[in-house]
């Protein structure tokens, strides 16, 4: 095959795709102007930010599993019904009430996340329930790219702050370190620490809890034991990287000064906070894994 034929093949391929998809793709424009300034706004605003940073990377996540999916879009005989459509005209109707009311109101929360219901409403109408459950994951998984409000923030910060300041303050002091605590305010030699919503807040938990569903998403547990036990300690492994990145703060700013702990390493903290709430998932994940064996090892040799 030369050159030309192959140029004409892939025409031809490009324009059955697009003769098929036609009403998916002019959806999809539609969607992508529809939201561009929400995404912006989201860019300029909360995704800018240590507290709602983590949202640019949800959306590339499931972007990426929706990409991934689509495969088993193209390989399933997909089917639409009245119930579907009916049902689907609902969630793209709710979705596009709250589009409305947040683009108009300034309410990010359902301005962003008024997403999830236009995504399962044109999903359901253009694939059925089987393609629903095809992209379920990737639609729900942008729930945590959704910035929270202030009111919800603000019930549950403060006492974690409070509750991480008191365990990381008793604990270095139990090992000999200069530190003191005056409620959020950690003193440690001649240094002063504000512990911040951006280090231990919701926000956070919110974003370890969307690596610990993703992991559980990737590993894909065969028994539903593992699924409920790695789902139970989702907010467990949160909290103690959380805790984790509050000692690290307060020890690098005890070695080598206010500068360094504010500064750069502050931010690489976040990073050891990730890793070390998925290490605490590979560990967990491991001995569960090692569990079962052990179990099926066992049973075998009583029989």
């Amino acid at each position: 095959m030369n050159k030309t034929e192959a140029i004409s093949d892939q025409s031809i391929n490009l324009r059955a795709f697009v003769q098929k998809y036609h009403y998916a793709i002019l959806l999809f424009l539609a969607y992508c102007f529809m939201y561009f300034e929400t995404y912006q706004e989201l860019f300029e605003g909360p995704w800018s930010t240590d507290q709602d940073g983590h949202g640019p990377f949800i959306v590339m996540l499931a972007i990426a599993v929706g990409y991934y999916k689509w495969t088993d879009v193209l390989a399933s005989n997909l089917s639409t019904s009245n119930s579907s459509n009916y049902l689907g005209g609902l969630f793209l109707l709710v979705g596009l009430l709250f589009f409305t009311v947040g683009h108009s109101q300034e309410l990010i929360l359902f301005d962003a996340g008024s997403q999830i219901p236009v995504l399962i409403g044109l999903t359901l109408i253009l694939g059925g329930y089987k393609a629903v459950l095809i992209f379920s994951f990737p639609i729900l998984f942008l729930l945590f790219s959704v910035p929270l409000p202030g009111w919800v923030l603000d019930g549950f910060t403060q006492p974690m702050k409070l509750f991480l300041s008191e365990t990381v303050t008793n604990l270095l002091y139990s090992y000999g370190y200069p530190i003191a605590q005056n409620g959020v305010t950690l003193y440690i030699d001649q240094y002063q620490l504000l512990v911040k919503d951006a280090c231990v807040g919701l926000n956070s938990l919110f974003s370890l809890s969307a690596v610990g569903v993703f992991y559980i998403y990737l590993v894909k547990p065969e028994r539903l034991i593992h699924t409920l036990l790695l789902v139970s300690l989702i907010i467990p492994a949160a909290i103690a990287a959380n805790f984790l990145r509050v000692l690290f703060l307060v020890l690098i700013t005890y070695y080598f000064g206010d500068e360094a702990g504010q500064g750069f390493l502050h931010d690489f903290s976040g990073l050891v906070m990730f890793l070390s709430a998925l290490m605490v998932f590979l560990m967990i994940d491991q001995i569960l894994v090692r569990g079962g064996v052990w179990l099926k090892k066992k049973k075998s040799h009583e029989k």
